[in-house]
């Protein structure tokens, strides 16, 4: 039987085709189309998608060569995601090592900067306008996250706050609850979730859903357990050549998201700036100091 390391999973597919039958042909088409979808998905999700029952996702499994679903969907996973190696074997890789490569530096800047790039294709425009209009009509925005999310989510309810919007980060699982407890048709709840999901940002979300609040989900796959209960998804990948992910695209993307809604809301942003900055100077926070010039004079 093969282990989820040592196969070469479309390659396996590829080469069986002609042996399938029709249901598992379905299957092994939508490994090979929607790799995604796969390495998140249950056996019943898989089977559901195909058209066949979690019977034939076995037998599937096993004719691929693995014991059975589970080692079928690490396979993909591994080719999908890199393996999205999780920290500890990244860990263990780096410590095998005898000297340090220095090269990995130039590896993340060349990852981050390909996950950037993608930003563009992975999210529509006017799903980006749905959501910026959405925030600026709300009563409050409460955004939910765990884990290395929480560097996005604070970063992104600082933004708002910054352009006028009412927005609340909540700083765990209880903040959020008690947050959306509040929540009505009025509010927007929006959640942040990466592959490893946190559990609990997807029961929030769709608690909040429940409860009438408009939801996002900002995630690195329209498969995630987060984008079944929202009604909409925006994505960013967080792929990184060592550490367990790179929070970069989804920075850059909840930048854009505020920028959006200053631009859309001009007047509301100069009024919030207004008091933000009169309260730095009453308080003594900010420190002044000389801004780098856009463009040098020597009139002087």
């Amino acid at each position: 039987m093969n282990t989820p390391s040592d196969v070469d999973v479309d390659a396996t597919l590829r080469s069986l085709l002609s042996t399938l039958t029709p249901k598992r042909r379905r299957l092994a088409a939508l490994v090979l189309d929607e790799p995604e979808f796969v390495a998140l998905a249950s056996a019943q999700q898989f089977g559901e998608r195909a058209g066949v029952d979690p019977s034939t996702v076995v037998r599937f499994s096993r004719q691929a060569g693995f014991e059975g679903y589970t080692d079928l969907r690490d396979a993909i996973r591994q080719s999908v995601f890199g393996l999205q190696p999780t920290p500890l074997e990244k860990a263990r890789r780096r410590l095998s090592q005898t000297h340090p490569n220095l090269s990995v530096v130039t590896q993340s800047f060349d990852q981050d900067a390909a996950n950037l790039s993608r930003l563009p294709s992975a999210n529509r425009l006017d799903q980006l306008d749905e959501v910026a209009q959405r925030i600026l009509e709300a009563r409050s925005v409460v955004l939910v996250s765990g884990g290395l999310s929480q560097a996005v989510t604070a970063t992104f309810a600082h933004l708002l706050q910054l352009v006028g919007v009412n927005a609340h980060n909540a700083i765990d699982e209880v903040a959020g609850a008690v947050a959306i407890a509040r929540a009505t048709e009025d509010d927007v709840v929006i959640g942040v979730s990466f592959w490893r999901y946190i559990s609990s940002t997807t029961r929030l979300l769709r608690l909040a859903h429940e409860r009438g609040a408009w939801t996002a989900a900002i995630t690195d796959s329209h498969a995630a357990p987060t984008a079944e209960v929202v009604d909409v998804v925006l994505t960013a990948d967080v792929e990184a050549p060592e550490i367990s992910l790179s929070v970069v695209a989804p920075m850059a993307l909840v930048n854009s998201l505020a920028t959006l809604c200053a631009a859309l809301a001009p007047e509301r942003g100069y009024q919030a700036l207004v008091a933000v900055d009169e309260i730095y100077q009453r308080a003594d926070i900010a420190q002044s100091g000389v801004r780098k010039p856009q463009e040098a004079h020597d009139d002087d």
